[in-house]
C-alpha cells in the first residue's frame, strides 16, 4: 500500500498549494478543505460521536442529543458500516491524495496540530524546514441515508416533541458519517532532519503536560510520530432535518458541481452545522 493511498484527507488541506508560503492561515486552509468536501471539522476531536449522532443547534450552540435511534428504542435503527480509509473503496473519493505538493511550512504545520488535536500542546518538537503531515490507521463509519430517511420516515415524532422544546429557531441535524484516525506521521522534505530538538533515541514523551492521551517520538531521521491512546474522531458529514407532513426527513443541498466530492452518492444530504463548514464545537446534553 503506497504512502500516497495511506493519506488521510485531514492532513492534506494545503494541497491546493504547490507551496505555503510563510504568514498562511491554517485554519483558513481547513475550513476551505472540509467545505469543498462536504464536511463538518470538529474543533476539538473526540471519542464520543458516532453515526446516527442528533446535533441540536441553537445560535451558537451545538449540543449532542443522543443517537436519533435512542428515541424510539423499540424501533431499531440501521447498522453502520465500517471502512478502513486505506483501502480502495467509496471512502477513497474523500480520502485520495491530491497530485500536488503536500509539504507545508513548518509553523503551519505545528498551528495546524493546535488546531486540531484535543491537547494544549506544550512539547517543543522543533520541526526543520518544510514537512508533510499525514494520517494513518484512519478509519469511515456511515449510515446508508435510505435506510435513515427510511427510519426517520416511521420514528420522527419523540425528535419533534425534542425538537418542540427547544429555543426558537433551533435546528436539527444528524451525523450520517463520522471518520477517525489516531496516528499522525510528520515527514521531513527530501530526508532532511525532521526535528532540532526530539532525539532519534525511540523515547515515547507526552504531547501535552495536562493529557497524556497523545504521545509522540522519532521513528526516523525524517519521521515524528504522533499517537493518539484510540481513535478520535476528527469530523463528521451532516444532514439537516426537515419536518413536513408529520415526519422528517434529510434537506437535499445542491452543491455547486465538481463542489463536494462524492461518497456513495449521499453527499447531495451534507449540510453544514456553521455556516461554510466551520469548526464545529460539539457540547454535551445536560
Amino acid at each position: 500500500m503506497t504512502v500516497r493511498q495511506r493519506s488521510a484527507f485531514l492532513f492534506a488541506i494545503c494541497s491546493v498549494l504547490a507551496t505555503v508560503i510563510a504568514g498562511c492561515d491554517p485554519q483558513q486552509l481547513v475550513n476551505d478543505y472540509f467545505k469543498s468536501l462536504g464536511l463538518n471539522p470538529l474543533l476539538v476531536v473526540r471519542d464520543d460521536v458516532k453515526p446516527g449522532e442528533l446535533i441540536v443547534q441553537s445560535g451558537n450552540n451545538a449540543v449532542l442529543a443522543d443517537s436519533i435511534f435512542s428515541y424510539a428504542p423499540a424501533a431499531p435503527g440501521p447498522k453502520a458500516s465500517s471502512e478502513n480509509l486505506d483501502n480502495e473503496t467509496e471512502f477513497q473519493a474523500v480520502l485520495k491524495a491530491h497530485e500536488t505538493d503536500r509539504t507545508v511550512d513548518a509553523n503551519a504545520a505545528v498551528t495546524f496540530l493546535k488546531t486540531v488535536l484535543p491537547v494544549d500542546i506544550s512539547a517543543d518538537l522543533g520541526l526543520t524546514s518544510s514537512v508533510t503531515i499525514n494520517a494513518i490507521n484512519a478509519t469511515g463509519h456511515r449510515l446508508p441515508v435510505p435506510d435513515v430517511l427510511r427510519w426517520l420516515h416511521n420514528n420522527s415524532a419523540p425528535i419533534h416533541d425534542l425538537m418542540q422544546t427547544q429555543a426558537a429557531g433551533a435546528t436539527a441535524y444528524v451525523a450520517y458519517e463520522v471518520y477517525m484516525a489516531d496516528t499522525i506521521n510528520i515527514v521531513a522534505q527530501n530526508g532532511a532532519d525532521v526535528s532540532t530538538k526530539v532525539a532519534l533515541d525511540g523515547a515515547t514523551k507526552a504531547l501535552s503536560s495536562a493529557n497524556a492521551g497523545f504521545t509522540y517520538k522519532r521513528t526516523a531521521k525524517d519521521t515524528l510520530t504522533i499517537k493518539g491512546d484510540h481513535p478520535y474522531v476528527f469530523a463528521i458529514r451532516t444532514g439537516k432535518l426537515v419536518y413536513k407532513n408529520g415526519a422528517y426527513s434529510m434537506e437535499v443541498t445542491n452543491f455547486a458541481s465538481g463542489a463536494v466530492k462524492a461518497v456513495g452518492g449521499d453527499e447531495k444530504y451534507a449540510a453544514p452545522v456553521n455556516p461554510g463548514f466551520g469548526l464545529l464545537a460539539l457540547k454535551k446534553r445536560k
